[in-house]
């Protein structure tokens, strides 16, 4: 939707012009705006995002301002650019659409999360999602319907799940920055932008280095959502109580559930067998591999042996509960064939050289162009 064609009394700032040029070619700005009141995670979202973006701010010093919206696109994507030597991040309307759909469908079924709430305030044999598609214009016009939790314990989580997922791809598009990704792309390629779907530039970035861009960011996020679980865990004794345990698994199951769940709306292909080093994109499996191994590595350096446990069976609970989930909604059997891949021997290889890759040469590229650096004082995101 371009701007010129916009009906509403709603004022666009010169800010507001700027992200719409800035993003124009993934569709261009979404005047949120002027959408109706039921479109309450939109507005939600949007604070959480720049409280993010303060946030960053603060861990990086030197990070220059970053500018947030959401783009006019019914697809599932996420995108980092600079334009005139300013920052945006945008994810689409059609990211916040798809999350709303599944995740308050799944918390409108009486037979999942049946530890939320009052599950028997939810209407039973619920229409599925038939032939899901990462597109929510699609799915509308195929008349697929939403499900909205009648319980509200059981909202007030499903909001909940909703705005971790949004964080986790704001926090993965603000790491594109401050490590150094959007620059380096347009030093390299005169291509300041990345986007979570869709990039093509043959021959012009080698692939395995996107790759572990995209796993590096994916990490960076991740471990901004569970420095949050650790902070609110933390106490100053070296034994845990059963409740405190029990509100650390809590906290991170939900914020693995709610980062797997956005890479499973992406889907869940196989990739054993075929050539990973030819893709710019990892494959989806792996990316969650990502946030699985990076989530063990950050409990094992900063909590003790029981917590370390309790985080890495909360993890794994995550994963697990999604595809559950999600067949559930879609009336499918579960299918992890791509998660199965991502723990493979094939696929533990593959997450292994991303990750030296990422520790190494890639490091000593990003460096000139990350605010991630020593010299910068920067803190854990």
């Amino acid at each position: 939707m371009d701007l010129k064609h916009l009906t509403g009394n709603a004022t666009h700032t010169p800010l507001q012009l700027k992200f719409h040029e800035a993003m124009k070619s993934h569709g261009g700005r979404l005047p949120w705006e002027l959408l109706p009141p039921t479109a309450k995670a939109i507005p939600a979202v949007y604070e959480l995002a720049q409280a993010l973006i303060s946030r960053a701010n603060k861990v990086y010093p030197c990070l220059p301002s970053i500018h947030f919206g959401f783009i006019n696109s019914n697809a599932i994507n996420g995108i980092a650019c600079k334009s005139n030597d300013e920052y945006f991040i945008g994810i689409t309307g059609g990211t916040v659409t798809l999350l709303q759909l599944m995740v308050h469908r799944m918390l409108a079924d009486p037979t999942l999360f049946t530890n939320v709430g009052d599950p028997t305030k939810e209407e039973a044999n619920l229409p599925h999602i038939k032939e899901f598609t990462p597109n929510a214009l699609e799915l509308s016009e195929a008349g697929t319907k939403v499900g909205i939790p009648r319980d509200k314990v059981r909202w007030s989580y499903s909001c909940n799940l909703i705005n971790w997922a949004a964080i986790f791809l704001v926090g993965h598009e603000i790491a594109h920055i401050s490590c150094g990704h959007v620059d380096y792309f347009d030093s390299n390629i005169g291509t300041p932008s990345l986007a979570e779907l869709g990039w093509s530039a043959a021959n012009a970035i080698k692939p395995m280095e996107r790759q572990a861009m995209e796993g590096q960011a994916d990490q960076y996020s991740f471990a901004g959502l569970l420095g949050i679980a650790f902070e609110k865990n933390s106490t100053n004794s070296s034994a845990s109580t059963r409740a405190q345990l029990a509100d650390l698994f809590r906290r991170v199951f939900e914020y693995s559930f709610s980062a797997n769940l956005l890479f499973r709306l992406f889907g869940d292909e196989r990739f054993v067998g075929s050539d990973l080093a030819a893709d710019s994109y990892p494959p989806i499996g792996l990316r969650r591999r990502f946030i699985y191994g990076g989530g063990c590595d950050l409990a094992r350096r900063n909590l003790t042996s029981d917590r370390q446990d309790i985080v890495q069976r909360a993890l794994k609970a995550g994963m697990v509960a999604v595809e559950h989930a999600f067949a559930t909604v879609v009336g499918e059997e579960v299918s992890a064939a791509g998660l199965e891949d991502a723990f493979s021997s094939e696929g533990q290889e593959h997450f292994k050289l991303l990750v030296e890759l990422g520790e190494k040469e890639l490091a000593a590229k990003l460096k000139p162009f990350s605010y991630d650096r020593d010299d910068q004082n920067a803190g854990e995101f």
